[in-house]
């Protein structure tokens, strides 16, 4: 699994715009595809909610939202478990990620730090 990161001190620099942009052209490209939401107004998480249930698109994202740096690096670490080598997928459970989006907020804070580590490709928009 492949960890992508919008990271950005400043609000209104598009990094939700981007993250939804990622996650749209992966999960179109037919890559299991994720995000976390890091950002309290969790536009990205809402977009995807609402794009699935108004019928945009029948894709199948799988989204979470996380408060803190420690939540975060449990969905991660639970997510990349479940989509490494050696993962056995039970009948019920969800299918690996290719690629794992997470969109963060425009602050510097811990849950960015913590992603300066997690992610594998980190974007900063301007």
């Amino acid at each position: 699994m492949k960890v992508i990161a919008t990271l950005s001190a400043k609000g209104g620099t598009g990094k939700s715009t981007l993250a939804r942009g990622l996650i749209s052209a992966a999960a179109a490209r037919g890559l299991s595809t994720g995000f976390i939401e890091t950002d309290p107004e969790e536009a990205t998480y809402l977009w995807a909610q609402n794009a699935g249930a108004l019928g945009y698109w029948d894709l199948e994202i799988q989204g979470y939202s996380v408060a803190g740096a420690e939540e975060l690096g449990e969905a991660i670490v639970e997510l990349d478990d479940r989509s490494g080598p050696g993962a056995v997928p039970s009948e019920d459970s969800l299918p690996p990620l290719d690629i794992l989006v997470v969109d963060t907020a425009g602050a510097r804070d811990d849950l960015q730090e913590a992603l300066l580590t997690a992610a594998d490709l980190i974007i900063v928009p301007f």
